[in-house]
């Protein structure tokens, strides 16, 4: 899916305001933006009340992935960074693990075999190589050495752990329902799912030569611009 770029102006303290805001919450605007588009595209709606007095807590989904224990705005770039990638990790776990327990043991079929395997071993396996190398990243010699590194690309990456970890959470979603309504044994009807967990797997691995990229720069000013186009599923 091709990108395009969007450019609309807001006033300075606007700007400032909510660019504090996303550093504490370990995102960056473009990310939070294209938080919001995608729930007001798929829900029709302003996804939040609109009063006059501010929110105390977040009523989307995303909350989960907010970073608030006992966080403070003094708190290090690279902290906030190293808890953002941690908390997506842990929630790539959790869908992976509700929609593995979730599978009746009456549907049977080579598409519910493939779930239960991608979902079991495959993007397990993949998320803990990926929870284990951002680990490496804020630990020892490899935490001294990030303030000579290119923290944006760091978050290009994190950006598309955080779009691969909203396309699992919406495949559990619809999944899980899915299987409980299935009154029958016959699986056909997911091979879709299972075809965008594969998808998934695919963008996991994607990750690989942006995270190799990081590791490699040094504080240069700009991205290539190919580390910012989306992964298309291989056909």
């Amino acid at each position: 899916m091709a990108q395009v770029m969007i450019n609309f102006r807001m006033d300075e303290e606007t700007k400032k305001s909510m660019e504090q805001a996303c550093r504490e919450m370990g995102l960056s605007m473009t990310a939070a933006f294209t938080i919001f588009a995608k729930k007001v595209g798929k829900e029709r709606r302003i996804p939040f009340e609109i009063t006059v007095e501010p929110q105390k807590t977040g009523s989307l989904p995303e909350q989960n992935l907010q970073i608030h224990h006992g966080q403070s705005p003094e708190e290090p770039p690279a902290a906030i960074r190293q808890k953002r990638l941690a908390l997506l990790c842990q929630e790539i776990r959790r869908s992976l693990t509700a929609i593995h327990i979730g599978i009746p043991s009456t549907l049977t079929g080579l598409p519910i075999e493939q779930i239960r395997l991608l979902c079991s071993d495959t993007l397990k396996d993949k998320t803990a190589d990926i929870a284990k190398l951002c680990g490496s990243l804020f630990s020892g010699k490899s935490a001294h050495n990030l303030s000579g590194k290119n923290l944006e690309i760091l978050d290009v990456y994190t950006d598309m752990l955080a779009s691969i970890t909203e396309d699992l959470r919406d495949v559990e979603w619809t999944l899980i329902p899915a299987m409980r309504l299935c009154s029958g044994t016959d699986s056909d009807s997911f091979t879709p799912y299972a075809q965008k967990l594969v998808q998934i797997a695919r963008k996991l691995d994607g990750l690989s030569p942006v995270i190799q990229y990081f590791l490699c720069s040094s504080t240069a000013p700009r991205l290539p611009e190919t580390l910012t186009e989306p992964l298309e599923p291989e056909t």
